[in-house]
């Protein structure tokens, strides 16, 4: 597993930072909850930035924020499932709750079906049937009429009276090059084959409204394909001994109870934004990204706006990658790439290259003041443009968001990372009143301060570099990562 995870890491570097990292915070479940301690959590690290003494009273409302945020993040995050990484197989629907949906294909239907004539060996009724096949078409609803078929139709009425070599072969490839034509795709909607109710219990969810063909919905990661038979074959049926249902009940996520005696690490980041009459009157729509890097083990984020004055309200967009690649969908990967793209709404694929974008919509949600917005780190997001209600008059929106990293993991944090801002070192080592005590002049306690400076510590000019730099790395992550899902092949997996 290793061996392959190094090696999918070397091909995609950029997803990993070798020279920067978010520093989270550390936080411990108290045992304080229920007595009078809304939050039940409490932050043992220092917050990068935030200087831990100055900021007491902010550092308990954090508390608070976080421990409410709690089940907020367990109603998004997905249970890990043992077994799964370490067979190397994931499975879908394997989430927190069932899906709504579930298929294996896209359901068609038959327009008004065609005569069955193209089949008969009677040579003489061959055009008549095909005028009887044009006559069943002219009856559709020109909604779904093929043009091209049309002109097809319209070819044959048109061509001579004559004998053909084969004929019963003609008559096969006539049928099968028309009959797709008659078909129309049926959108697969939820409650198909389980109510909402029984959704909701855990009943019947694993039927699929197109049955599983071939290989069991599953996919290798990390691991080469093997196009080997009997090894698939094998893989198939051990598949099927691992996981014999698609049946699943719907599975609770606890932090507490899973993570309290290691507690969470969370990043906390504060957001800005500042709108004049005599200045930026409005903000466009922010670029669609990702928090983090895979270093940072980014599990899922919550925003929360404590503060707005003379602004639209702030809005959220979220997109994700649809995976309708060839594992999932074997019986109508050859023959039906445009229902596939209109089932999952993601354009439709050219002609020629087969490429369609794999990337849906699936909405967006405003965020007014003091409503926590809370989303798995699977989704893309981009947060909607703002403007001034009052162009006469200034404006703001200041946003708290506050990012989860990966419980199973644990990060390098500020409880192993000294504070790097110099001032907060000095103040600890020197303090003024101290040197004061000392009968030092102010001259000297200011030389005093000037000459400690430097190693470890960074200038204001050297950090804002360094995170300049940070900044341009992670637009080039963002760029990579659109550049890999927004467009992609539909034979690749």
């Amino acid at each position: 597993m290793e061996d392959h995870l190094d090696t999918w890491l070397d091909s995609k570097p950029w997803r990993y930072s070798n020279n920067f990292q978010w520093l989270p915070c550390d936080v411990a479940f108290s045992d304080r909850r229920g007595e009078g301690d809304e939050s039940g959590v409490e932050i043992t690290s220092y917050i990068n930035n935030l200087h831990p003494t100055r900021n007491r009273d902010l550092y308990a409302l954090l508390s608070e924020i976080i421990g409410a945020l709690v089940p907020c993040w367990e109603e998004v995050l997905t249970p890990a499932v043992p077994g799964y990484y370490e067979a190397y197989w994931l499975r879908i629907g394997d989430g927190r709750v069932p899906p709504r949906i579930r298929t294996f294909g896209i359901p068609t239907a038959l327009l008004p079906t065609p005569p069955d004539g193209v089949y008969w060996d009677d040579r003489d009724s061959f055009y008549s049937d095909l005028l009887d096949l044009s006559e069943c078409w002219s009856r559709t609803d020109p909604a779904v009429r093929d043009s091209t078929f049309k002109d097809i139709l319209a070819r044959m009425e048109a061509a001579p009276k004559r004998q053909f070599e084969g004929i019963e072969g003609i008559y096969q490839r006539i049928h099968e090059e028309m009959r797709p034509h008659f078909q129309y795709m049926v959108h697969p909607e939820p409650g198909t084959l389980f109510s909402y109710e029984d959704w909701k219990a855990g009943k019947g969810t694993g039927r699929a409204i197109v049955p599983q063909v071939g290989l069991p919905a599953r996919i290798r990661r990390y691991v080469p394909h093997d196009d080997d038979l009997n090894e698939l074959t094998q893989k198939y049926q051990d598949n099927l001994s691992l996981y014999p249902s698609l049946e699943h009940a719907r599975k609770e996520v606890d932090l507490r109870r899973s993570f309290g005696d290691k507690g969470l690490q969370v990043y906390v980041e504060i957001e800005r934004i500042e709108l004049g009459p005599d200045s930026v009157s409005r903000l466009e729509a922010a670029d669609w990204t990702l928090e983090g890097k895979f270093n940072e083990h980014i599990a899922a984020t919550s925003i929360v706006c404590f503060s707005a004055d003379n602004v639209t309200t702030p809005s959220y967009a979220f997109r994700v990658v649809a995976d309708f690649s060839q594992q999932y969908f074997p019986a109508w990967y050859e023959t039906n790439h445009a229902a596939l793209a209109a089932a999952f709404e993601v354009g439709t694929p050219d002609d020629s290259i087969w490429m369609v974008p794999h990337l849906q919509d699936v909405g967006s949600v405003t965020a007014p003041v003091g409503r926590p917005l809370s989303f798995p780190s699977t989704l893309q997001h981009r947060r909607g443009p703002i403007e001034l209600l009052d162009p006469t008059k200034p404006g703001h929106v200041h946003l708290l968001k506050i990012h989860l990293a990966d419980p199973w993991y644990r990060v390098v944090s500020t409880s192993r990372v000294a504070p790097q801002q110099f001032d907060w070192w000095l103040e600890d080592c020197f303090p003024d009143a101290f040197l004061k005590s000392c009968g030092l002049p102010a001259e000297l306690r200011e030389g005093i301060r000037a000459e400690v400076g430097g190693a470890p510590f960074l200038s204001r000019e050297e950090a804002a570099e360094f995170r300049d730099r940070m900044e341009r790395e992670r637009a080039r992550l963002m760029m990579e990562v659109n550049r890999a899902i927004y467009y992609r092949n539909f034979d690749e997996p």
